[in-house]
């Protein structure tokens, strides 16, 4: 279980990182349309982050699994907890699925977004934030992160709220993505909480 939440702990960190650093980057961009505004504008060149975006994720969805199998081995994750990681991991499975249907049919059949794309892409966000809401909860109740990381993810899950990939509030996704350098920190360094709360979480 260590070795597991040591490699977890680094891919948390790497993919915090990186998805940290992607949307201050494209939060620098010139800014594209939203809504309405895109019959009249083109919306934001953002196609070199988005498959990096979803890379950064996938690390960050390694160091999420991690910490469940970790709690649930503790006999802390709750049934809550697993519903949040069953929901983020189906959340995260339409992103991916989306950005790389979406940009095959682009790349070979449009010359602008897919129509596939918001299919995919907006449902795919909204059951991954669900998910992540219910498993953050279930990680704050069954106290297995030290206080300040799960401060961390409360914050970085509520900044996330902002994010607009198409505007400076790109920028909101910093917090989420410095949340995950630190409870990858943690994993890491075999500082997560083994028995100070022996009792289950329900």
């Amino acid at each position: 279980m260590l070795k597991l939440a040591r490699w977890g702990g680094l891919a948390a960190m790497v993919g915090g990182a990186l998805f940290g650093v992607l949307t201050v980057v494209i939060a620098s961009l010139p800014g594209g349309c939203i809504g309405e505004g895109c019959e009249f504008s083109q919306m934001k060149n953002t196609g070199f982050a988005v498959p990096l975006l979803m890379l950064a994720l996938l690390f960050i969805a390694a160091g999420a699994a991690a910490l469940v199998v970790h709690a649930r081995q503790a006999g802390r994750l709750g049934k809550w907890g697993g519903v949040g990681a069953v929901i983020g991991a189906v959340g995260l499975a339409l992103l991916v699925v989306g950005v790389v249907t979406g940009g095959l049919i682009e790349a070979f059949f449009f010359a602008g977004e897919s129509p596939l794309m918001p299919l995919f892409v907006l449902p795919g966000a909204l059951v991954l934030f669900a998910g992540l809401l219910l498993l953050v909860v279930a990680v704050l109740r069954a106290n297995v992160l030290p206080r300040w990381t799960a401060v961390l993810l409360v914050l970085g899950l509520l900044t996330l709220l902002g994010f607009n990939e198409q505007s400076w509030r790109a920028v909101f996704g910093m917090p989420f993505g410095i949340a995950w350098v630190g409870v990858g920190y943690v994993l890491w360094t075999g500082r997560i909480a083994i028995a100070e709360y022996p009792s289950r979480v329900s």
